[in-house]
Parts: structure tokens; sequence; C-alpha cells
């Protein structure tokens, strides 16, 4: 990935950098070794192999389903960054 490309595809990830960081040559390095990596493991045969939704094979304990009232809606009212009327407000993620 050159410069543009690597700039880029921080902008979309949303990850910052300070001015220390050099984002071009050192993080150009590592995400080429990454996607270096990824082409290698698209290159492996996997015909046999069946696909998995995780790699453990444990039984997952999972929590009743049920609801319960929160009684101190205003403590978490102070933990949202933009609560107004009643509302949780986010910023918008669809154009």
């Amino acid at each position: 990935m050159d410069k543009n490309e690597v700039e880029k595809t921080a902008k979309l990830a949303r990850l910052n950098f300070s001015e220390q960081e050099e984002i071009p040559g050192d993080f150009s390095r590592q995400l080429n070794k990454i996607l270096k990596y990824i082409g290698q493991l698209n290159n492996l045969d996997t015909a046999d192999i069946s696909p998995m939704s995780q790699p453990l094979v444990k039984k997952l304990k999972l929590a009743d389903d049920t609801s319960r009232e929160f009684k101190n809606k205003e403590e978490l009212a102070n933990n949202a960054p933009d609560f107004k009327d009643g509302f949780y407000r986010v910023k918008k993620i669809i154009e």
C-alpha cells in the first residue's frame, strides 16, 4: 500500500495518529506484511476443512433472556455523551 492508500484506509477506519507517528512509512510496512500473510492464507487448500463459527469446541453458557427495569436511569444518562429529552443522541452514520 502506498502513502495515499494508507491515509485513506486510516481515515475510513477512523484511526487517529499523533504528530510523532510516521503514518506512511511504518504503518504502510506493517499493513503490507499483514496483507502478504493474508495472501498466503488465501492460497491454502481448505476444500477438506469444514466451516466453523469459532475455533474452540465449547458449549456456551447463555444467560436467561429476561428483561428487568433499571432503577437509576439518570445514572445511565449521565454517562452518555449526548442525552436529551429521554433519548440517547448519536452521530448520523448513514449518508
